[in-house]
């Protein structure tokens, strides 16, 4: 699952190629029952070049939920009402 900023475009909402970032969720290994939940936060720059900023790995969803929030209000200098 990835979470993208969409950008309002015209009065479309469409979501950004390059200078955004990206919050990627994913379980790995992918169907194991020994797996763990694998958060990464991605800066996509001007050339479409991804780096990888933060990593968070646990098998607790209520962590990765919590980390999710925290980094949501971060990309939004901690005003909460805006989402990302």
């Amino acid at each position: 699952m990835q979470i993208s900023k969409l950008e309002n475009v015209d009065g479309r909402h469409v979501i950004p190629e390059s200078n955004t970032y990206i919050i990627d969720l994913g379980w790995y290994p992918d169907s194991s029952l020994n797996g763990e939940y694998k958060l990464v936060l991605v800066h996509v720059d001007v050339d479409k070049y991804g780096n990888e900023l933060k990593t968070k790995r646990s098998k607790d969803r209520f962590e990765i939920r919590d980390t999710i929030e925290i980094w949501l209000r971060e990309l939004n200098n901690n005003q909460p009402d805006d989402g990302f």
